[in-house]
């Protein structure tokens, strides 16, 4: 019975692991929590409470100062 129980619990994690992937997938795409909640189903407090503690603000900062070293790297090498 405890072995069951276990599976299920994995199993819960999993899908909720997979739906907070889904989900800061499509905010690093720019879309806004309200549209994620629409497209996903997942209501939007819940998709709130996981970008304050995913710290969804702060991985979108890193995305954009690794995009923003990436173009300057092409810059450099077309000016060569």
């Amino acid at each position: 019975m405890d072995n069951l129980r276990d599976l299920d619990d994995l199993r819960q994690r999993w899908h909720d692991d997979a739906e907070k992937a889904e989900a800061l997938r499509l905010y690093l795409l720019g879309l806004t929590n309200s549209e994620i909640a629409k497209l996903t189903g997942i209501n939007v407090r819940t998709i709130e409470r996981f970008s304050m503690r995913g710290k969804w603000k702060l991985e979108k900062k890193k995305q954009r100062e690794r995009e923003a070293a990436q173009m300057v790297s092409r810059i450099l090498k077309i000016k060569k």
